[in-house]
């Protein structure tokens, strides 16, 4: 149903519902980081900001950045103007903490493709050090000589540069991989009770040893810290990577704002109040290094269906919960028909509008009828593209192949994926590949990532040769929506539509935990 809030809201209505959930969590981030300023006039000792706009501008869609920029704007303007900073000073800092982490993701998009949206913890990981690397590090360079927070002392600079550095490179490396983990989790199921009782445990040793670490109460804060650190690591080994991912940014502001109240292991009697606030960025940006390469891979959970009765009927209750559940379908259904309707009609001559829907509404019922099969529980990917390929059956094994291995889509993603196929292939019986006689069509689809755990993703591609030259559209219709806008809400990924001179090229990455059923693969 996400994707059905793109096509029924007007555009000002979808940026503004992006903009103003972006901006109360940019300055929330942003007040976070002014907690940690190590005195007037200074840098925080890490700005968790740094990681949310990095996180929201990969996963968000392209469509909404600009929404996205401007409550990135707003957030980081209020939470400067309500610490008293100047109008130009906060003008400056709202503009400079959303093009870095546009200028990030752009760079990440270059490097690593336009797809790369930081699903799994490999991604993660690259990402990260890409933004850190390759753009934080310049940028702090210009923030020091930009606010003057340095003098013609010897080292100063480079002194300025290091906290500016530190403070964005720490803020990036744990609070964006606990935005993506959380953005990429999906409960298929409730944990074992003995699974959640670990957990709890680890939680509550960890909350104790943080605080007898870098809390007030007087205790030899060295030897808490050599076991708190043993601690954290099993932590994140044993916790799912959201869990690992808050530790990550928990127990690294816990240690700042002990450090900076005067307690903790980092402050030593004889040692400057600067060396004690570098080990604190240095221990934050290493534990979250840390949660990033030493996360567990985890199996994809299996789902235990109890059997059914082994005779008679069903109870009144069961009979209840199947007519809910039957009502909630139907609903969903018919506002997937309704919003085909509204975009077709908008989107076409009031001559071409039957032809257009009642071909749709085609595509859309393959679909169905292959969920029915399914018990309305998974679709095989395999079946889905045949019977939206059913016009060019004779050409099957010849000019159009398949390749990937047995998937099962979810009821959700099969719609989507359906109708995304019905355009293609259109478009390429009218104007592409299969609108002659020597095109040819490639479907493949892969499974990449960590195994089938929660990190995996799908990839779904369709790729057009030896046809027609192709023409980029010249506007973009219905048809275009639905293969990228619709696609991408519908599992929480991302498509690249190519329209190359020498043929088409769609592709769809989204998280596997969206796109496949619980029960795992097709048995082949």
């Amino acid at each position: 149903m996400i994707a059905l809030a793109f096509l029924r809201r007007p555009f000002w209505l979808s940026g503004l519902g992006v903009a103003l959930p972006v901006a109360l969590a940019y300055a929330a981030a942003s007040a976070l980081g002014l907690l940690f300023l190590a005195g007037p006039g200074t840098v925080a000792l890490f700005w968790p900001a740094a990681g949310l706009g990095i996180a929201l501008f990969l996963r968000l869609p392209r469509l909404s950045w600009p929404a996205c920029g401007l409550g990135l704007a707003v957030g980081n303007a209020a939470a400067n103007l309500m610490v008293g900073q100047g109008v130009l000073p906060t003008l400056g800092f709202a503009a400079v903490n959303v093009v870095e982490p546009l200028l990030a993701v752009l760079v990440v998009g270059r490097l690593f493709g336009r797809t790369m949206r930081g699903v799994t913890s490999g991604e993660v990981l690259r990402v990260v050090l890409a933004a850190v690397g390759l753009v934080q590090g310049p940028a702090a360079l210009l923030g020091a000589l930009a606010t003057g927070s340095w003098s013609v002392e010897a080292g100063s600079l480079w002194v300025a540069w290091r906290a500016w550095f530190l403070a964005d490179a720490v803020g990036t490396l744990t609070v964006a991989p606990l935005v993506l983990a959380l953005w990429s989790a999906h409960v298929r199921e409730r944990p074992a009770p003995r699974t959640l009782v670990e957990w709890l445990a680890m939680g509550g040793a960890l909350a104790g040893l943080t605080a007898m670490t870098f809390g007030p109460a007087p205790g030899p804060a060295p030897l808490a810290l050599a076991a708190l650190v043993p601690l954290l690591l099993l932590a994140i080994a044993r916790l799912p990577r959201a869990g690992a991912a808050l530790v990550a940014v928990v127990v690294p502001c816990a240690a700042a704002w002990g450090t900076l109240g005067g307690q903790g292991p980092f402050v030593l009697p004889d040692a400057a109040p600067q060396d004690a606030l570098l080990a604190v960025q240095l221990f934050g940006g290493l534990l979250a290094l840390a949660a990033l390469v030493g996360r567990r891979s985890r199996a994809e959970p299996v789902i235990r269906r109890e059997p059914g009765p082994t005779a008679g009927g069903r109870t009144e209750a069961e009979t209840e919960l199947l007519l809910r559940e039957m009502s909630h379908r139907s609903k969903n259904l018919l506002s997937v028909v309704q919003a085909v309707a509204r975009q077709t009609a908008r989107r076409s001559n009031p001559e071409r509008f039957a032809d257009l829907f009642f071909l749709r509404l085609a595509a859309l019922s393959a679909s169905h009828d292959l969920l029915v099969r399914g018990d309305w529980r998974h679709v095989d990917l395999r079946s889905l593209v045949l019977s939206q390929l059913a016009h060019f059956a004779d050409l099957a094994g010849n000019r159009v192949t398949l390749a990937g291995p047995p998937l099962r889509l979810t009821p959700g993603a099969a719609q989507a994926v359906g109708m995304a196929l019905h355009e293609l292939a259109t478009n390429a019986g009218k104007y592409g590949a299969l609108s002659d006689g020597q095109g040819h069509v490639h479907v493949g689809w892969s499974v990449d990532g960590e195994g089938e755990g929660e990190g995996a993703v799908v990839r779904l591609r369709w790729i057009e040769r030896d046809g027609p030259p192709v023409a980029a559209p010249t506007r973009t219709g219905f048809g275009t929506v639905v293969m990228v806008r619709m696609a991408e809400a519908s599992v929480d990924g991302s498509v690249r539509l190519d329209h190359a001179p020498e043929g088409v090229t769609w592709e769809l990455v989204a998280p596997a935990a969206r796109m496949l059923d619980a029960a795992g693969p097709e048995p082949t």
